[in-house]
């Protein structure tokens, strides 16, 4: 369906909105059925018509609504021992700017997996007609669910599921959420100038090119990316205690893609959950590979998204990685930057404490970068705290910074975490840093990143039996 045209879509019920919505609600009710409302956005719709035109944004809403399956209206699913279909699905209100609204009607023993599954399938790549350059690119669908009940009001049911998707487009593009918030209201999209728009258009096209690539190593040529991993030595003996396992993307065309513009592409894009999985596993099944030939309390540092930690399920999905890799859960610690763990979320800090009760280890990424507090340490499950390598890298000349590093080093001491300083790249450092009480580093000096097939060979005799000091 390469051009959006509403009548092709079935959307040809002249009754307004609420009363559909009202109606199919009653209609659910009788037959022993509930109604859930899907409300989805292209959240990256600005993007798109600025780099292909408003037009082009019909193509893209047509490709979305396609994957709903307008057929499934007669039933999708397995049936129930009724015969009815488990879940029948009505398309009620398309937007041509990415907008879609559709009634779920559901049997009420229906898992929420199953009704999530349907709004799953509205991610894919979308191919522009040619008169709009042909282009393939990666719409970020953002998706609310709003179970509704049979005496529901029509317009309340509207604005809540509306509300939810507006705060979702805000927090959690890119993902399915239930019953988020409807207090949050859209920001406003910035203005551009009319100056140096040839340049913005371009750049707009490289980011959605960007997004699209990765879309496609993650879904369809997932050797494009790959890890390597870096040692974490203790100082003083110079053995193996963890390695921390970084990102790399090879793209055939691009070359090699730096990890932070890979990252920031994805926790813009909504692409963040799939590449953290895919890391996730490689790191694990890496691990699990490396049992036996690393000392008993040897941890691989896996770097994790604020984003992710949001994510309902992440716990759950965190075990079943670890179940898939047969890799113990002390074996791994998730890294999240000092920034990301500044918060007030609830969920997220709920999110934490379930994964220490899981035996993850939980480290400090980037500390001395926010502004974080010893007082905030003690509340948090942490035990690892890695120095960002801006305190490190003058210590060996400025006194300020020596001074610095010793009484950073002296209020981390009174705490119950394990200190790693990152960025050492030569012998004068660590040594000053030896001096201030630093026991784990890592850095240049110490090893560089390498490809799994090298690290092993390369820190064999870095590795002790009886070491059980963990960082």
């Amino acid at each position: 369906m390469p051009h959006f045209d509403p009548l092709a879509l079935g959307l040809t019920d002249p009754r307004p909105l609420r009363d559909r919505v009202e109606t199919l609600c009653v209609e659910a009710g009788r037959a022993g059925r509930q109604v859930v409302l899907l409300a989805a956005s292209v959240s990256n719709a600005d993007e798109l018509a600025d780099a292909y035109g408003h037009e082009a944004l019909g193509a893209v809403t047509s490709a979305v609504v396609a994957r709903l399956g307008i057929d499934a209206q007669s039933g999708a699913g397995a049936a129930t021992d009724d015969g009815a279909p488990a879940l029948q699905i009505h398309l009620l209100q398309v937007s041509p700017v990415g907008g879609v609204l559709a009634g779920l009607v559901v049997h009420p023993d229906l898992a929420p997996d199953d009704i999530e599954e349907v709004a799953t399938r509205l991610v894919g790549f979308a191919t522009l007609p040619p008169e709009h350059g042909g282009a393939r690119v990666w719409p970020v669908v953002t998706v609310a669910l709003r179970r509704c009940r049979a005496d529901d009001e029509g317009w309340r049911s509207l604005r809540e599921v509306r509300g939810a998707l507006y705060a979702s487009g805000r927090h959690y593009r890119g993902c399915v959420r239930w019953n988020a918030s409807p207090d949050d209201q859209p920001g406003t999209p910035g203005a551009g100038g009319a100056d140096g728009e040839d340049r913005h258009d371009a750049g707009v096209r490289r980011e959605l090119g960007l997004v699209a690539d990765l879309a496609a190593a993650l879904h369809e040529d997932t050797a494009q990316l790959s890890l390597v991993y870096q040692p974490v030595l203790d100082l003083r003996s110079r053995t193996l205690t963890s390695a921390e396992a970084l990102l790399r993307w090879h793209h055939p065309e691009r070359g090699d893609v730096s990890p932070a513009e890979a990252v920031a592409a994805a926790e813009r894009s909504g692409l963040i959950h799939d590449l953290g999985r895919l890391v996730l596993d490689l790191a694990l099944a890496q691990t699990a590979a490396w049992i036996g030939h690393v000392g008993p309390a040897y941890r691989t540092h896996v770097n994790v998204s604020a984003l992710e930690l949001q994510r309902p399920g992440y716990v759950e999905g965190v075990a079943e990685a670890l179940d898939r890799s047969g890799t113990p859960a002390e074996m791994l610690l998730l890294e999240i930057t000092e920034t990301a763990l500044l918060t007030e979320d609830q969920h997220v800090l709920t999110t934490l404490y379930r994964l220490r009760a899981l035996g993850v280890g939980l480290g400090i990424d980037d500390f001395g970068t926010g502004y974080s507090s010893i007082a905030q340490l003690h509340r948090l499950p942490v035990d690892t705290v890695k120095i960002d390598r801006s305190l490190v890298r003058d210590i060996a000349t400025s006194a300020t910074d020596f001074a610095l590093i010793r009484t950073v080093l002296g209020l981390l001491g009174t705490t119950q975490v394990t200190v790693v300083a990152e960025g050492i790249e030569d012998a004068v450092q660590a040594s000053h840093l030896q001096a201030v009480g630093a026991v784990f580093g890592q850095g240049y000096l110490l090893g560089r990143p390498m490809r799994p097939e090298v690290f092993m060979p390369a820190v064999a005799p870095l590795v002790r039996a009886d070491a059980g000091t963990t960082a």
